[in-house]
Parts: structure tokens; C-alpha cells; sequence
């Protein structure tokens, strides 16, 4: 399985998995409000890895969703599967860092395979 950032290796056979930025309003702004809403916790598929080494503690946690019904413009990516969010806490030094990237794919794999492939 292929994983990579250009949209035309999809027409070869891969799969594709995309991070929606900040720019791109409709698709990252959905995909965010979608992903947060408690109301769709049910709905969304959940995994989590820590780790710890030199004095640094990370946790990633992986949210997917498949039912991408509502998602405004998804005919547009050919073969989408599933949209999901990748949140990183990190501590170091005493000091903690919480982001949260959001992406697009044409796979349906599990949430754990996610988080290795963007890692």
C-alpha cells in the first residue's frame, strides 16, 4: 500500500492520506468542527500510543471517521474512505505541547495504522 501526498498515484493503485491546512477553510474547518462535536463520539473510531524516552513523554491519539456524508466537496477526492485527526501531547523539560492535525484518505485501515503512517 502506497501512502503519499500526490493524488494521481491514487489512479496507480495506492491509497493517499492528505493534512487538511489551515487554508484549505471548507475541507479542514468541516472535518474539525465534525471531529470535536461531542455529539458524533460514537461515530468516531479512537487509538492511542505513548511513549517515553530521554525525558520525553509523547501521546498521539488518532480520531477516524468513515461516515463522511456530511463532508461538503468529498467528490472531489477520488476513492475517500475516511477523514480523521491525529492530536500529539508532548512533555519535555516541564513544559507541555498539545497540537492537533486533521487529514484525508482513500484507505479504511485501523486507527493504529494511521498513527504510524503519519508519524
Amino acid at each position: 500500500m502506497w501512502f503519499g501526498r500526490a493524488n494521481r498515484n491514487y489512479a496507480a493503485g495506492g491509497d493517499y492520506v492528505f493534512g487538511l491546512k489551515d487554508n484549505q477553510k471548507t475541507p479542514h474547518n468541516d472535518v474539525t468542527l465534525f471531529i470535536n462535536d461531542e455529539i458524533n463520539a460514537a461515530s468516531i473510531e479512537k487509538a492511542t500510543t505513548t511513549e517515553k524516552s530521554r525525558g520525553r513523554y509523547e501521546k498521539h491519539i488518532c480520531y477516524k471517521v468513515t461516515d463522511i456524508s456530511w463532508l461538503e466537496g468529498k467528490e472531489s477526492w477520488a476513492g475517500l474512505k475516511a477523514v480523521f485527526a491525529i492530536r500529539r501531547i508532548v512533555t519535555s523539560k516541564g513544559k507541555t505541547t498539545d497540537e492537533t492535525s486533521y487529514h484525508i484518505t482513500s484507505t479504511d485501515t485501523v486507527p493504529e495504522e494511521l498513527l504510524r503512517i503519519v508519524r
